[in-house]
């Protein structure tokens, strides 16, 4: 699954996508009805451009163009599916602010209605980047205990003094209970061997586990480590969190997925940018004290974000962790985050990596 600096993270993740087209057959409504058919096109947002990247706080003007020939009873103005404006005329300039928008792709939908159909829309998808950049994080080391190298670390979570670990790799993926101070295994349960284990999460008396590409999660006792159900997801399976709510996971591109902790449906969807562009290769997750920290998968990176917003508000940069001495050939990437909330402690690791270090972030 699943080693770029930062920049490099920046220059290639910078995808923003602009759809300039009308969209004139089937296209669905809030009312599920059909745009009809046409020869031609009636509306076409002409402005803003395709090419065109905002910051939240700007505002966004938009440019409407008609086909005069065509009648229509009213148009109707969409943000994200939201309806926003309706008028019986034609509009051929709108504004909006974003001062309240999250951070990421929107969607906005010019649409004509003839009496009580819908017989033409047009759409342009618009980019809005963070308008803060991120702080510089600093760290210092307390402690620094053994950690098994035979670990594929895919999610770390600590509960009452209690860790717990979950590891990736067709055949070796295991959850675990681990000695903090020693790195010894408790006890431990592998999975079936064609599942890539993937991140983990408590959630009460629940342990629940992700996996890489099979689009299945597991739900196990956390007594007993005994399955109790399975569930299914459409993305790719990597970090997970609970959030005192909700489940919380990424599928390593910009998203995160907001999950029901009783189905397993997916809530809603939360992009993740900075000031630059989308942060990519989410993966790892731990949510601490309302924000969501996030290791960015072949990086030496730790992203802390505001999930009300989508920014990235604070990152860590932590290349030299491990010595020389330390790596090994199969020493792969920094991944692991848990969070000691009585002593405010983390504790982050990497794959196969034999040690684990007790720190502050500041």
């Amino acid at each position: 699954m699943k080693n770029n600096i930062w920049k490099e993270i920046v220059a290639s993740s910078f995808i923003f996508a602009t759809i300039f087209s009308a969209c004139t057959n089937n296209t669905k409504t809030e009312n599920d009805q059909t745009v009809q058919q046409q020869e031609e096109t009636i509306v076409t947002v002409s402005f803003p451009s395709k090419s065109t990247v905002y910051t939240i706080g700007d505002s966004v003007h938009f440019a409407l163009a008609y086909d005069s020939s065509k009648t229509f009873t009213s148009v109707e103005l969409y943000l994200d599916n939201n309806k926003i404006h309706v008028s019986d005329s034609k509009i051929t300039s709108f504004s909006i602010k974003t001062d309240s928008l999250m951070v990421g792709t929107h969607t906005f939908s010019c649409k004509i209605k003839k009496e009580n159909d819908y017989i033409d829309v047009d759409n342009i998808n618009l980019t809005l980047l963070s308008n803060i950049q991120p702080a510089e994080g600093d760290y210092k080391i307390k402690k620094v205990f053994p950690h098994d190298i035979r670990a594929y670390t895919q999610g770390l979570i600590i509960e009452n003094g209690k860790m717990y670990e979950g590891t990736g790799m067709e055949g070796e993926s295991v959850i675990k209970e681990v000695n903090i101070k020693t790195g010894e295994t408790i006890r431990d349960m592998g999975i079936p061997q064609e599942y890539f284990g993937e991140g983990i999460t408590l959630v009460g008396n629940k342990l629940i586990q992700l996996t890489w590409r099979s689009n299945i999660g597991f739900v196990y006792d956390k007594k007993t480590f005994k399955k109790l159900r399975e569930f299914s997801y459409s993305t790719e399976g990597w970090g997970l969190t609970f959030d005192g709510k909700n489940l919380i996971m990424s599928d390593g591109s910009e998203n995160l997925f907001y999950m029901d902790t009783v189905n397993y449906s997916v809530l809603r969807k939360v992009q993740v940018y900075d000031n630059h562009t989308a942060i990519t290769k989410l993966n790892e997750l731990e949510y601490i004290d309302g924000f969501i920290y996030a290791n960015i998968y072949t990086t030496d990176f730790i992203v802390k974000i505001d999930p009300k917003t989508g920014k990235v508000i604070e990152k860590w940069e932590m290349p030299d962790l491990l010595n020389e001495s330390d790596r090994m050939p199969e020493t792969d990437v920094l991944n692991g985050i848990a969070y000691n909330k009585d002593t405010k402690r983390f504790y982050i690791t990497g794959k196969y990596w034999p040690k684990m270090f007790e720190m502050t972030l500041q």
